[in-house]
């Protein structure tokens, strides 16, 4: 749980008027600069001097490095990952009897930003890992904002022979990065500088050999990571969170999709002497210009719907409480995931209409247009290569390189 600091908020208009109002009880937004630190004696109204601190209890205040977690990024703010805990056995009578102890000494008061409820479970059966963070946030205006998050993941990946052969191939792809690292630098030390960074390619390149030893690290650091919370787990009774595990298995994921996504790109530089994907070429150079002031109008337009969400529907739904929320909203809507009936909920004239008319804006006026451009430009090209020679498929290109490598016979 996380707590302010007393008398956090400021008067920015006039600083008298805190005179004027005798026993103000007044705390500001959470941040982790006015978080209460402090170790208290059964009530929030009596902190403990420093030489007084004892055994860390439900009264007492414990840093992110105590705890072994993260900072958490919330709805309303970022909060340090520390605060005060209480843990909750499996024991539903005692739990309850805590969680009672706790309601009738005002644990959760005024100065109360966030409330968190985690817990970890495990399917030995499927050997997956399953963490959930249940999270409450307090305004300081007294709103309660729920939200909750369930992280799965497998930490186990060496049992079967399908996840042996899975690890065959991590090998080779750790063999493969130190090949293709060895292979760059030589061919920056043998064809200069000045040529190697001329090449656009190289860059690509280079961040894939810097991705490729990340993915390693990670990988390293997250089976670390795993290995410490099961150790912690058997040999103590306090909580063991595996939030931080979480989040090293999440950081690897994002970054093994981004070197996939470069991988394919690459795809394109191999694939540059077929015919086809010469014509997606130049076709997309065609309708380069086209498609840049389209791309203008449509988020023109998007963004106009979302300040609509916002100040119609922002008040009631979450998802268009602001606008990165409400663009966010707007992109999964246009993607076919919509909340159709709370729209409704929220306004039952507005919400149908705002549904149905950015439905029609994009997934019909929007891809109209948008396929306009691409047959124009396609028209285009068939012009401009109608005399070309298809002479750059693959297969006659990797023969002619192997008709120049291999020796003559005489």
């Amino acid at each position: 749980m996380f707590f302010v600091s007393t008398d956090s908020c400021d008067f920015p208009d006039d600083p008298r008027m805190k005179s004027l109002i005798p026993g103000l009880n007044c705390s500001g937004k959470y941040w982790m600069g006015n978080e209460d630190s402090q170790d208290y004696n059964l009530t929030w109204t009596k902190p403990l001097p420093q030489k007084l601190k004892q055994i860390p209890d439900t009264w007492s205040h414990r840093s992110s490095w105590s705890l072994k977690t993260l900072p958490y990024e919330g709805m309303l703010s970022t909060y340090s990952g520390g605060g005060y805990t209480v843990l909750l056995d499996g024991n539903v009578t005692q739990s309850l009897a805590v969680i009672q102890d706790l309601q009738d000494s005002s644990w959760i008061d005024y100065r109360t930003r966030a409330v968190f409820v985690e817990f970890t479970s495990y399917n030995a059966n499927i050997k997956m890992f399953c963490v959930v963070m249940i999270v409450f946030e307090f305004s300081n205006l007294g709103a309660l904002f729920p939200a909750y998050q369930v992280f799965t993941t497998k930490y186990f990946n060496y049992g079967s022979s399908l996840e042996m052969f899975t690890a065959f191939c991590e090998i080779l792809f750790v063999i493969f990065a130190l090949c293709f690292f060895y292979l760059e630098i030589k061919r920056l030390y043998y064809g200069g500088r000045a040529k190697y960074f001329r090449d656009p390619w190289s860059y690509i390149e280079i961040i894939q050999i810097i991705l490729s030893f990340a993915i390693v690290g990670l990988y390293l650091k997250r089976i670390v990571s795993v290995s410490s919370k099961i150790t912690s787990l058997i040999s103590t009774d306090e909580f063991v969170s595996f939030y931080t595990s979480i989040f090293w298995d999440m950081t690897l994921n994002y970054v093994l999709a981004f070197f996939v996504f470069l991988v394919i790109l690459k795809f394109f530089k191999l694939l540059k002497f077929n015919i086809r994907m010469y014509f997606l070429s130049q076709t997309l150079s065609i309708a380069k210009k086209n498609l840049l002031g389209f791309a203008l109008i449509v988020f023109v337009v998007v963004v106009a719907f979302a300040h609509f969400a916002v100040l119609t529907f922002g008040t009631v739904l979450q998802g268009f409480a602001g606008m990165g929320e409400s663009l966010i909203t707007l992109f999964r809507l246009a993607l076919g995931e919509s909340d159709f009936p709370s729209l409704k909920l929220a306004n039952s004239y507005l919400g149908p209409i705002f549904f149905f008319l950015y439905i029609f804006m994009v997934q019909w006026t929007v891809l109209v247009m948008f396929m306009a451009i691409l047959n124009l430009a396609i028209e285009e090209t068939k012009e401009n290569m109608s005399q070309m020679k298809n002479d750059l498929e693959v297969v006659d290109y990797i023969y002619n390189r192997l008709h120049q490598l291999l020796p003559k016979c005489h």
